[in-house]
C-alpha cells in the first residue's frame, strides 16, 4: 500500500512544542489520488479482500466515525489550552487503544475514500495522549496497559517532529513497567508485557538511546513466550493466574510477531504461536446461535463466530466461564481482529517457510477469514474506544492476507 501512504507533512505541522497547536492544511494530493480507482470502491491494493464484506466493513466504520470524532473533540476541548486537574482518565477514553494508529491505518486502507478528518483526528489523539500521559510532569509512571507507541511512531517517522519522539520516549522511559523483574512472568500481566515489547521496538526504530534496551526487550520477549506456555500447559508462575482471555493472548502474539518481523526471527515464536492458535480454536472459538449461553444475543446476526471472553483452568483443562461477567455476553466479536491478524500471519509464515504445508497454511487463513467475518457482521462500533479496539489490527490482517497471495 505504499502508493496510498499519506504524507502528513502536507496535512499538518506542529506549530509549537509541549502543548502543540495544529495548523491544518487541507490539500489535494493529486499524485495519490491518481493511483486510486475512480469508481468509489476500495483501491486495487485490496483486491484480495472479499469486496462485499470489505464494503460492509468500510460503511459500518464510516457510519460510526462521526460519533468517535465527537468524543475525541470533547476530550480535546477539555485538555487544551491548559492541563486540567485531575487529569482525564485514559482507560476507556476516546483515545484509548491507540486511536492514532487506527485512524492512520484506516486512512491508508480507505485510499481515495479517506477523508482528511482521519488524519486530523489522528494528530489530535496523539497530542492528547502525549500532553496528558507521556509528557514530562507530575507523572508517577505511565501504567503498563496504556503504553501505545504505534500511532506516535507513524507520526514521528513521517514528520520528523521531535514532539512525537518525545512522546515515544515518555512511553519507553516514564513507565512503571520499564525494568527487568521476575514478577513479569505472571500471565496476569500479559498485556503490560506485550505492550513493553512494542514500545521498545518503536524506541529502537526511532534511534533512541535507552540504557539496557536490548536486555529489556529480550526479557519481555521471554516473558511473553512464558505466558503462552502457561496458557497451554496450565503450569502457572502464580497459581492465582489460572484464567485465560483470548484477546489478551492475541495481544501477546501480535507483539511477538512484531519482534519476529522487525528484530530477530526467533524460532520459538512461530512454534509457540501455532500451539496457541490450535488451543484457542479448539477451546475458545464458537459460533453464535440460538443456544449460545450467557446474555442476549438477539442483537447479533446468528451463524457468525467469536471467541469466548474468559476461560478458567480447572481439573487439568480449560472451561469457558459463562458467569465471569454476568451482565455481558460471553462471546465477544468486538475483539476478533487481534486474533484474525495472528491466524493470517501464521498462514502466510507457514506457506513461505514450509513449502509442503500449503494446504495446512490455507486452513489457518480460512480461520482468519471466519474471524474477520464475525467482526464485520457483529462487532460493535458505537463507542470510540470500542471502535479503535476492534479496528486496531485490521490493517495487520489485510497485510498478511495479501501477502499470503503473494502481493
Amino acid at each position: 500500500m505504499e502508493n496510498n501512504k499519506v504524507n502528513y507533512r502536507k496535512y499538518f505541522y506542529i506549530a509549537t512544542k509541549g502543548l502543540a497547536a495544529i495548523a491544518i492544511a487541507l490539500v489535494i494530493i493529486t499524485a495519490v489520488a491518481a493511483c486510486k480507482d475512480a469508481g468509489g470502491g476500495p483501491d486495487s491494493a485490496l483486491q484480495y479482500v472479499e469486496l462485499p464484506l470489505w464494503q460492509e466493513f468500510q460503511q459500518r466504520v464510516d457510519d460510526n466515525l462521526p460519533g468517535a470524532y465527537q468524543a475525541v473533540g470533547a476530550m480535546w476541548d477539555s485538555c487544551f489550552p491548559g492541563l486540567p486537574e485531575p487529569l482525564p482518565t485514559l482507560n476507556k477514553s476516546a483515545v484509548y487503544y491507540d486511536a492514532a494508529k487506527v485512524l492512520i491505518e484506516l486512512s491508508e486502507l480507505w485510499g481515495s475514500k479517506a477523508a482528511p478528518e482521519m488524519n486530523i483526528y489522528a494528530v489530535k489523539c496523539a497530542e492528547i495522549f502525549h500532553a496528558h500521559y507521556t509528557a514530562p510532569g507530575p507523572l508517577n509512571g505511565l501504567a503498563g496497559y496504556v503504553r501505545f507507541p504505534h500511532g506516535l511512531a507513524y507520526l514521528y517517522h513521517d514528520t520528523g517532529q521531535q514532539f512525537y519522539k518525545e512522546a515515544l520516549e515518555g512511553c519507553a522511559l516514564r513507565s512503571n513497567w520499564a525494568s527487568v523483574n521476575p514478577v513479569n512472568e505472571r500471565s496476569a500481566y500479559s498485556r503490560e508485557v506485550s505492550y513493553a515489547i512494542s514500545v521498545y521496538i518503536a524506541a529502537i526504530e526511532a534511534g533512541m538511546d535507552i540504557p539496557n534496551i536490548t536486555t529489556l526487550l529480550n526479557h519481555f520477549v521471554d516473558m511473553a513466550l512464558s505466558h503462552l506456555d502457561q496458557w497451554h500447559t496450565g503450569d502457572f508462575y502464580n497459581p492465582s493466574d489460572n484464567f485465560r482471555q483470548p484477546f489478551m493472548v492475541g495481544l501477546s502474539m501480535n507483539s511477538l510477531i512484531e519482534y519476529y518481523e522487525k528484530v530477530y526471527k526467533d524460532p520459538r515464536i512461530p512454534a509457540a504461536i501455532k500451539i496457541m492458535l490450535d488451543d484457542l480454536w479448539e477451546q475458545s472459538w464458537d459460533i453464535i446461535d440460538a443456544n449460545t449461553p450467557g446474555g442476549n444475543y438477539s442483537v447479533y446476526t446468528l451463524g457468525y463466530g467469536a471467541f469466548w471472553y474468559w476461560a478458567d483452568f480447572a481439573n487439568g483443562k480449560w472451561v469457558n466461564d459463562i458467569n465471569n461477567m454476568p451482565s455481558s455476553l460471553n462471546l465477544n466479536p468486538d475483539t476478533n481482529m487481534n486474533l484474525a491478524s495472528v491466524y493470517a500471519w501464521y498462514a502466510r509464515w507457514l506457506k513461505e517457510n514450509r513449502s509442503s504445508s500449503t494446504r495446512l497454511a490455507k486452513s489457518y487463513l480460512d480461520k482468519s477469514v471466519l474471524i474477520w467475518e464475525g467482526y464485520v457482521i457483529n462487532g460493535y462500533m458505537g463507542y470510540a474506544d470500542i471502535l479503535w479496539q476492534g479496528c486496531r489490527y485490521v490493517s495487520d490482517f489485510v497485510r498478511e492476507y495479501r501477502r499470503f497471495y503473494g502481493e
